[in-house]
């Protein structure tokens, strides 16, 4: 686990699937092929990247 694994949350915006850890948005990506993922800050619910 990494410490921005606890910061963040992760939402795929192709099929509304959350996630908690970055290594569980890389085999999403790797598996399903969704690439339009955004992750928001869990404190403030801002938006940090969008891809």
């Amino acid at each position: 686990m990494k410490s921005y694994d606890l910061r963040s949350i992760w939402i795929c915006k192709e099929c509304s699937s959350t996630f908690s850890f970055r290594s569980d948005v890389e085999e999403h990506v790797e598996k399903m092929g969704h690439n339009n993922i955004n992750e928001y800050d869990m404190m403030s619910g801002k938006l940090l990247s969008e891809d």
